[in-house]
């Protein structure tokens, strides 16, 4: 991995999330929310903005994106797929990298200060989500090496 530490182990690898839930329902937890939050601001877009330019219609692409990868982390997490939820782990860092270029751009334009606060609140409860989901596709992709080995050894010890 790139980021260890002197053991040779990932950094900032949480145990739990929120202090008390699993790193398995945590990551259904915020995949789920952030599936009703994207759904509704999908809804609000369509209800209450004119379609006819560009700019709603490439907000619109971007909000289908956003569900789609919480899609796949519901589905990578429900069927113990490691790869999708490292591919939204990796998405994620993606979006919220735009994402928060995006904002810099609006705050320097409308220049209020509770814009930036909110941008910066906003984008630490997005590191921490990424933070967590990180941990459990992690956990998962060590699971599965561990499984593998396990069964290799039973197979030699089988044979022998």
């Amino acid at each position: 991995m790139f980021c260890t530490n002197i053991n040779g182990g990932p950094r900032f690898l949480l145990t739990r999330f929120c202090c008390c839930c699993s790193l398995r329902t945590g990551t259904l937890v915020i995949a789920s929310l952030e599936f009703v939050i994207i759904a509704a601001v999908l809804v609000l877009q369509m209800c209450y903005q004119k379609m006819t330019s560009g700019a709603a219609a490439g907000m619109v692409l971007e909000i289908f994106v956003h569900l789609l990868v919480a899609c796949l982390l519901i589905h990578g997490v429900r069927k113990h797929q490691p790869f999708l939820v490292w591919g939204w782990v990796w998405m994620r860092c993606v979006l919220v990298v735009t994402d928060l270029a995006n904002y810099v751009v609006k705050v320097a334009y409308s220049q209020i200060l509770g814009a930036v606060v909110l941008a910066v609140l906003f984008t630490a409860a997005l590191t921490y989500n990424i933070l967590v989901v990180r941990s459990y596709a992690y956990t998962m992709s060590t699971a599965d090496t561990t499984e593998r080995l396990d069964s290799i050894s039973e197979a030699s010890d089988i044979r022998a």
